[in-house]
């Protein structure tokens, strides 16, 4: 492309002007005679008027391509053009990332009802009910004979809805959205090429020649004149060739979230989960009619001894007596209402105790949690802040010794073992029970003593296989790994260092499924060794 056109040169100085000669008559026209040489420059004339323009002249030759010129500077801002005409679809761009999640839909209709399911097995029998309300307490009845059995009470009320089912399937993708509106027009481009310079305008009537002045002696140089004003801006020049393609731009911000699309195909049902845990026991159900009496039992074992009676006051006459008789049964209604944990008016548990006496200090108290005679109350250890009755067990060690010797395996010391024997406690098995139903959370933690035996956690083996075992009084086996819902804890882990000092290891057992306290029985594995001993302290089994 041609470069902006260069400054304009000062002028010379002028030559020094000839003598005029006097003008001679107008002589005959000579023949043409050879052009002369060019004279030197005149002094410039005075500026003439302009004069018309002349006629558009007609387009010369394109000119050959000149260098590329400096970038000219940016012209003004056009007017914007017309909108074209809408352009065709493009092609469907690649699928996007997946949006954020849409807020669920509103819930189908319902489907139609499925056939019903096969019958189920028949359940597990559910554990006995919550004993009502004590009745006053009636005149001691003579001991009946032990019935038989009865039949099977009622289904229990249907169980708490399952868990939520699995997400479905991902629905389809959304068709593709309408094309957007025209974008704003871009900014003009470069000037282009300079047009090519228009053609000589006509040439104007020659003049009478002059005559020939003597040649003067060429002046010296003259200085530059000053810089010429700048020219006026030249014509638009033709809009150029559209540049090369650019760099692809920065990911733009990401799109609002899409409309949700459509709800997708109800998956196929899920495999069944695994069984859960056994749930709680659930209130207790309609009391079913009454049984058929059983046949007549074989006589019971001879009763307790009944407590000795209170001591009567000497003989008075008969309103004295009835006086006397309504105070006795004034305070056994009193005692009843609020027990004070004594042989003769135990409370049901010590947290009925701490209800009715919040003074009490913790300490040995009786309860008697059927509720029935207070012949078969037993003794237990109140916790009165914490509403928390334990039992303690008889007896509540077993000494450090060698127990056993042979191969290395789970061995039951209450079963297997020779000299071993179960744990009992100081409760027989109804009070127990009844305990167990009045309680929602039930502890208790047992101390293994250990010589060169792994109790838990083998850290040589890196491994819980040689961890022990422990028989609830449900018949639970309570495992160190697996099953999950069958395992217990350990506070402290001395024994997993096989040491020739004696050490000892904590197992804690904590549930809300009380009947499986108190432990009855446990089996230790790495025993066997002439070297390998253990000892054991039982601690309390406590309900709240």
């Amino acid at each position: 492309m041609p470069g902006e056109r260069g400054q304009d040169g000062k002028p010379g100085a002028s030559g020094l002007r000839g003598v005029d000669g006097m003008p001679g008559p107008p002589g005959p026209m000579g023949n043409l005679g050879p052009p002369g040489s060019p004279g030197f420059p005149g002094s410039p004339g005075s500026k003439g008027r302009v004069g018309p323009p002349g006629k558009q002249g007609e387009r010369g030759p394109s000119g050959p391509t000149g260098s590329q010129g400096p970038k000219g500077r940016d012209g003004k801002r056009g007017e914007t053009g017309p909108a074209g005409d809408r352009g065709s679809p493009g092609n469907p761009g690649a699928v996007g990332p997946i949006g954020m999640q849409g807020p669920p839909g509103p819930g189908g209709p319902a489907g139609p009802e499925g056939k019903p399911g096969q019958q189920g097995t028949r359940g597990e029998r559910g554990q006995q009910g919550r004993p009502g309300d004590n009745g006053l307490q009636g005149e001691p009845g003579r001991a009946g004979d032990k019935g038989e059995r009865g039949e099977s009470g009622l289904t229990g009320a249907a169980g708490p809805p399952g868990a939520q089912g699995l997400q479905g399937e991902r629905g389809l993708v959304g068709l593709p959205g309408m094309p957007g509106e025209t974008g704003p027009t871009g900014a003009s481009g470069p000037p282009g090429e300079m047009g090519a310079v228009g053609d000589d305008g006509a040439r104007g009537e020659r003049g009478p020649a002059g005559p020939i002045g003597p040649n003067g002696a060429p002046g010296p140089r003259g200085e530059s004149g000053p810089e010429g004003m700048p020219g006026k801006d030249g014509l638009s020049g033709a809009m150029g060739r559209p540049g090369e393609r650019g760099a692809p731009g920065s990911p733009g911000n990401p799109g609002n979230p899409g409309q949700p699309g459509l709800q997708g195909l109800r998956g196929s049902p899920g495999s069944p989960g695994p069984a859960g845990e056994r749930g709680q026991m659930g209130p207790a159900g309609v009391m079913g009619e009454r049984g058929a009496n059983g046949a007549r039992g074989s006589k019971g074992d001879k009763g307790w001894p009944g407590m000795p009676g209170l001591r009567g006051n000497p003989g008075q006459n008969e309103d004295e007596n009835a006086f006397e008789a309504l105070t006795q049964i004034g305070e056994a209604i009193e005692a009843f209402k609020k027990p004070t944990g004594t042989r003769v008016a135990p409370a049901r548990t010590c947290k009925d105790l701490a209800l009715s006496h919040p003074e009490s200090e913790n300490g040995m108290y009786w309860i008697d949690p059927n509720a029935g005679s207070p012949v078969d109350a037993i003794e237990v250890y109140c916790d009165i802040k914490k509403h928390m009755t334990c039992i303690t067990p008889k007896p509540s060690q077993i000494v450090k010794g060698v127990w056993y010797k042979g191969p290395s395996k789970h061995m039951w010391f209450g079963e297997d073992i020779e000299e071993g024997f179960p744990f009992t406690y100081k409760a027989d098995s109804i009070q127990l029970t009844f305990l167990q139903l009045l309680s929602t959370e039930a502890y208790q933690n047992i101390t293994y003593h250990c010589r060169n035996s792994v109790a838990y956690y083998d850290r040589e083996e890196d491994s819980h296989d040689k961890a022990a075992i422990f028989m609830t009084s449900n018949d639970l086996e309570l495992v160190a790994q697996k099953p999950r819902k069958f395992r217990y804890k350990v506070k402290q882990d001395e024994c997993q260092y096989k040491s020739e000092t004696w050490a000892q290891t904590v197992f804690e057992f904590q549930t809300s499924k009380t009947r499986r306290l108190p432990i009855v029985d446990f089996a230790p594995y790495d025993i066997g060794g002439d070297d390998q001993a253990f000892g054991l302290e039982i601690g309390p089994a406590c309900f709240s």
